[in-house]
Order: structure tokens, then C-alpha cells, then sequence
């Protein structure tokens, strides 16, 4: 089974459950959006990493997951995917970048 046969149905499940946590914790669901690209499987020869982009209302953001899916590297302020996140951790770092980010 290819790479992205084997790690794209467990971006989903991890997209879905970002998604709860971030409107359980009070952003409205009409204001979250979560893009995973590719959205196709890549050619055999293609080297690639996923793209991830994030909206939480105005607010949006960029993360490259590289194979194994274990961290996201997101963009930071500077425009450098330096910010390396758990997957578990990816509602409450979000959260907390709208907060600084509403607090400037």
C-alpha cells in the first residue's frame, strides 16, 4: 500500500478530531476549516510531504507533515515551519496562536 493510501485516512481522522476540539473549546464550526493536500495520491516517482492549511475564522496558518505523521512542522510568524507540534497538541497550539494573535 502506497504512502498516501496508508496516511491519508489517518490525516482525516485527525482532521475530524481537531475540528471537535477546536468547537468544543468555544470556535464556531462554521469558522474552522482544515485543507490536507495532496488531496490526490501522487505519481510513484513524486517526492512529496503533506500540506496542511488551517482557518479558524480569520486567522490561518500553514503546517508540512513530513512521512510517519508524528509532528507538524507549522509556519510561524516569521514565515519558518520551525513550530513543531504533536498531533495531539495541534487544537491547543492553534488556540493559542489566535489568542496571541487577538492580543497584539
Amino acid at each position: 500500500m502506497s504512502r498516501w493510501r496508508r496516511e491519508q485516512p489517518v490525516l482525516a481522522g485527525f482532521r475530524e478530531e481537531w475540528a471537535d476540539a477546536l468547537t468544543r473549546a468555544g470556535v464556531p464550526a462554521g469558522s474552522v476549516g482544515i485543507e490536507i493536500e495532496p488531496a490526490a495520491e501522487p505519481g510513484p516517482d513524486v517526492a512529496w510531504n503533506w500540506w496542511l492549511s488551517f482557518s479558524l475564522g480569520e486567522f490561518a496558518v500553514d503546517a508540512i507533515v513530513a512521512e510517519g505523521l508524528g509532528e507538524l512542522a507549522f509556519e510561524d510568524e516569521s514565515g519558518r515551519f520551525e513550530d513543531v507540534v504533536a498531533p495531539g497538541e495541534v487544537a491547543g497550539y492553534l488556540l493559542e496562536r489566535v489568542s496571541h494573535r487577538e492580543n497584539l
